[in-house]
């Protein structure tokens, strides 16, 4: 008969990479063991790019893992719960430890990682991309038409009360309140969304997504000029775009 008895779990969100590790957002053990990260999910699960300390039966939060590898491009990584079955407390992959199990299952999740990307200076707002002219009827395709921001600094960079001027009268847009960039992050501020799938737009990278909610096309497909001014009122960003 099938023991579904046990609460063991694991929960692997996508993620960027950060400072080398990989943070598990929370895992449970019903007896003291590890978590740890492979790239496949048959029975080898192998290979092992990083695991957790020792931990204890319960629940975790924010477990981080230190990459034992550099990862260079976007990955499918998997996290697999541990049991130390054979109490010494030191992960053996190859011997008497074995992987959790719930409902004859081992306990595992999977998730899209990606690499970090190099940061400099203080947080600050950078204009990575314009996509002025959507695809097809743009009056049909709002969802195509976009502005692309990045914080390039290596410290969050809150955006509250920020404005973009898109360059013709009412034509603006506001970031919400207590809205924030992490060091590195994207966020792509589109005019309308529609059924709009971010997977669309793999060259993008991870980001976050807004919209305007604007019935009309904001960006002049002849160019105009973008402008980015912070809560006090001054300006931080500049750009014309054609």
């Amino acid at each position: 008969m099938t023991d579904c008895t046990s609460t063991a779990s694991v929960n692997l969100p996508d993620q960027r990479v950060e400072r080398g590790r990989v943070t598990v957002e929370s895992a449970t053990l019903t007896a003291g063991g590890f978590v740890f990260l492979t790239t496949d999910t048959d029975a080898s699960l192998r290979p092992i790019l990083g695991h957790s300390n020792y931990l204890e039966a319960g629940a975790y939060d924010d477990v981080r893992i230190e990459l034992d590898e550099r990862i260079e491009d976007s990955r499918r990584l998997v996290a697999v719960v541990l049991d130390d079955a054979s109490g010494d407390e030191f992960p053996d992959f190859d011997g008497s430890d074995e992987v959790s199990r719930a409902c004859d299952e081992r306990v595992t999740d999977v998730a899209r990682v990606c690499p970090a990307r190099d940061c400099s200076g203080p947080p600050r707002l950078a204009l990575v991309a314009v996509h002025e002219d959507a695809s097809g009827d743009e009056r049909a395709n709002l969802d195509d038409e976009f502005v692309v921001f990045e914080n390039p600094g290596c410290s969050p960079l809150d955006l509250t009360g920020y404005v973009i001027w898109f360059g013709d009268y009412g034509q603006w847009f506001q970031f919400p309140d207590g809205f924030s960039l992490a060091s590195t992050e994207r966020v792509v501020v589109r005019t309308d969304d529609a059924a709009h799938d971010d997977n669309e737009d793999p060259a993008l990278g991870d980001h976050d997504t807004l919209v305007v909610g604007s019935d009309e096309p904001i960006l002049n497909n002849d160019g105009d000029r973008l402008v980015v001014r912070n809560a006090d009122g001054e300006t931080v960003l500049e750009r014309e775009y054609a």
